[in-house]
C-alpha cells in the first residue's frame, strides 16, 4: 500500500496501478564443522522475478516512482564462518555477493544494495567480566538512481566496543563507531556519521536462570 500511494516525503509519485510481484526462489546451502572450533556455511541462491517492483528514478523531474518493470534475476552467494579456539575468544566473518539484473528492461538498474558486502568481528572476554569487540564492515559501490546517474563509492569502517559485567544485573558499555573517521555515504550527497562515541549502562532485573 505504501508503494502504491506514498509520496515519500515529496520525493516520489504514487502508483495506484502497481501489481503484485511474484518470485521463484532456489537455495543450496550446507554447514561444515570441525569439532567445536570451526563452522562454515556456504549458500548459493537464485531468484526469478515477474512483475518486478522497482524504484525508477527521475520519472518527472527528480521524482521517482515504484513501477513493475518485468522479469528480473537475482543470484549470488552468502558465506559465513565462526572460529572459536577457546571459550573466551571467537572470530566471525560473513561475505555476500549479489547480482541483480532486469531482464525485460536492462537499462533500469537496481538501487541501494552493494554487489559485495563483508563483515568481520573478533571478540575476547577476560575473566568472564570484561568483553572486548572489534568489528569491520566493507561495502562496495552502490547505485542510488535507476539510470545510473547517482552512485555512492565503496567504504570500509571499523568499530570498537568494550563492556564490563559488574554483577548479575549490571553491565557498563563503552564504544566508538567509525574509529578512523571515514567520510562515506550510503545515499549520494548525504554523508554518514564520522567518528562517534557512546556509553551505556544496562540493568537486568530479571531472575537469574538456574
Amino acid at each position: 500500500m505504501k508503494d502504491r500511494y506514498s509520496y515519500r516525503n515529496g520525493t516520489a509519485l504514487p502508483n495506484p496501478d502497481l501489481k503484485s510481484e511474484t518470485a521463484l526462489n532456489f537455495e543450496l546451502a550446507s554447514t561444515i564443522t570441525s569439532g567445536e572450533k570451526f563452522n562454515i556455511r556456504p549458500e548459493l541462491f537464485y531468484s526469478r522475478l515477474n512483475n518486478t517492483i522497482q524504484m525508477v528514478s527521475n520519472v518527472q523531474g527528480d521524482l521517482s516512482q515504484m513501477r513493475n518493470t518485468g522479469e528480473a534475476v537475482f543470484k549470488g552467494i552468502d558465506l559465513s564462518f565462526v572460529y572459536q579456539p577457546v571459550t573466551a575468544f571467537y572470530v566471525y566473518a560473513a561475505y555476500s555477493y549479489i547480482k541483480r539484473k532486469n531482464i525485460s528492461n536492462p537499462d533500469i538498474l537496481f538501487t541501494d544494495v552493494p554487489d559485495n558486502k563483508l563483515f568481520a568481528s573478533a571478540d575476547y572476554t577476560f575473566a568472564g567480566k570484561l568483553r572486548i569487540n572489534l568489528s569491520g564492515e566493507y561495502d562496495s559501490e552502490r547505485i542510488n538512481a535507476s539510470d545510473g546517474s547517482r552512485k555512492s563509492s565503496g567504504y570500509f569502517v571499523i568499530n570498537g566496543q568494550a563492556s564490563y559485567h559488574f554483577v548479575n544485573f549490571l553491565t557498563a558499555e563503552l564504544g566508538v563507531n567509525n574509529i578512523f573517521d571515514r567520510n562515506y555515504t550510503i545515499q549520494e550527497g548525504y554523508p554518514e556519521a564520522g567518528r562517534n562515541f557512546y556509553a551505556a549502562l544496562y540493568f537486568n532485573l530479571g531472575r537469574k536462570s538456574e
